[in-house]
């Protein structure tokens, strides 16, 4: 950033995020309509802190969006962005000496800081370092969002840079109260492999959600003191951390990770994608007949068609008005054949959206989206068979050994999750066509989830958890 006048001016628009004002108000709202379309999560806690990724937004604005869509700017009376200083060495903590920074937004004043604090001022550390600076915007697009006056809401963005967690966590007691949200600034592993990048951010994932302050310090994380200094406040202390997002970027064949999570006063601890138990609406079945059946899959072959051809999507609510059973929230897979062999697919565990929203956006990915296959084209569209499988009774299956589990597993009726921490596979119930051995069958899960081993479901020492599940289908016919 540089100083004009009692104003910190972004340096990094135009090369972080664009510096018209509304091309980038147009690029978050594409964002964060995407963040939201993807799942919606209900919750009901208010965040004491949110780590947020501090990458150019090309790379991780999406991670960034599901961070933020769920922030509620009226619980809170101001906002301090917490991030490392990258470009410059220096030791301590430090705020910019003007009382306003600005982005392509607006203007936001900062908070009043006291010397006494120990907190240190300088603006030469602030100039042309983006990690604090690129929260700024996403913050103040939700205030306007929200109707809430820039000029009305301290945003203060600090840097810290070589300093203990512990030395820092007092600074921060100081400045942290129940109307503060404090943002952490940190991006995971960085221009690593692919497998390398899933692996240390696996790993550091876990470890930011097992909230151990110390261990953090050992992870690739660009914010890991902040992090670790943060869960060293009495604030974190009855906190819970939740996965938000995950999502990786590659350049030149080199990947990064970035990650958004959040810390809860009374949240319910949750695991790297928890599955939620989905119970079919009791009606559903019965009120969607052959006719109602045939009407889905003609709108699912129309959402391809006007997708494929100009990138639109027809307006979804149309299958709500027809049929408000789909209103409900849900979880679905879509499954596309060409020529009676799999073209693609792609589905949800979790019931967190209305069940039509479920069925056009994992339709659309299937053709698109599934990285077995080449995206879907138009040429084929004609040939193409959908299946749609609706998903009910997901239920974790208690056993004390491999033994009670298998008696338990009911082919062609039941499908399968298999869950190792965050590593996660399904496979729905038909595929126990081509595989009906259930111990065959497991074994390829297994596979399909990348575990260490193929049988490592029977072991109970690799913590493996099994859930099983039902599906209401129909096809093309």
């Amino acid at each position: 950033m540089t100083i004009i006048s009692n104003i910190f001016q972004p340096s990094t628009a135009g090369l972080f995020y664009p510096s018209n004002s509304q091309k980038l108000h147009e690029m978050l709202t594409g964002l964060f309509n995407l963040a939201r379309a993807e799942y919606k999560t209900n919750t009901k806690n208010r965040f004491q802190a949110l780590i947020v990724p501090s990458a150019p937004y090309q790379y991780s604005g999406l991670t960034s969006a599901h961070a933020y869509k769920n922030f509620k700017p009226a619980y809170y009376n101001n906002i301090i962005v917490l991030a490392p200083a990258q470009q410059k060495h220096c030791e301590g903590l430090f705020v910019y000496p003007q009382a306003f920074s600005e982005s392509p937004l607006g203007i936001s004043p900062r908070q009043e800081i006291s010397l006494h604090s120990g907190i240190q001022v300088n603006e030469k550390l602030f100039e042309e370092e983006y990690s604090a600076e690129v929260q700024l915007p996403f913050l103040q697009y939700r205030l306007l969002e929200e109707g809430i006056p820039l000029n009305s809401y301290p945003i203060t963005l600090m840097l810290y840079g070589q300093i203990h967690p512990q030395k820092l966590a007092k600074k921060l007691q100081y400045l942290l109260n129940d109307k503060t949200l404090l943002v952490l600034s940190s991006n995971l592993s960085h221009y690593h492999n692919s497998q390398n990048t899933a692996e240390k951010d696996e790993k550091a994932i876990e470890t930011i959600l097992s909230r151990d302050s110390d261990r953090i310090l050992q992870i690739e994380a660009s914010g890991r003191i902040g992090i670790s200094a943060f869960l060293r406040t009495k604030q974190a202390n009855l906190c819970q951390a939740e996965l938000l997002h995950y999502s990786t970027s590659s350049e030149e064949n080199k990947t990064s990770g970035y990650s958004a999570i959040s810390f809860s006063a009374g949240a319910n601890k949750k695991n790297i994608n928890e599955i939620v138990e989905v119970f079919l609406h009791a009606n559903l079945e019965k009120s969607l007949n052959d006719k109602a059946q045939k009407e889905i899959l003609g709108f699912l072959h129309f959402c391809l068609k006007e997708y494929l051809s100009s990138k639109t999507i027809p307006n979804i609510s149309a299958l709500a008005q027809r049929y408000p059973q789909l209103n409900e929230d849900g979880a679905c897979f879509i499954t596309l054949y060409l020529n009676n062999n799999l073209r693609g697919c792609m589905g949800s565990l979790q019931a967190n959206k209305p069940l039509h929203q479920d069925l056009v956006v994992n339709c659309l990915k299937a053709g698109a989206e599934d990285e077995r296959f080449k995206p879907l084209t138009l040429e084929e569209l004609p040939e193409i068979k959908i299946e749609v499988s609706i998903l009910k009774n997901i239920q974790f299956v208690h056993c004390r050994n491999q033994f009670e589990l298998l008696d338990k597993i009911v082919p062609h009726k039941h499908g399968i999750i298999l869950k190792q921490f965050n590593k996660m596979a399904t496979f729905l119930p038909q595929v126990w066509e081509k595989t009906p051995q259930k111990i065959d069958f497991l074994n390829q899960l297994a596979r399909k989830a990348q575990l260490k081993s193929p049988t490592a479901w029977q072991i109970p020492t690799e913590k493996v958890q099994i859930y099983t599940y039902e599906v209401f289908s129909f096809k093309d016919v």
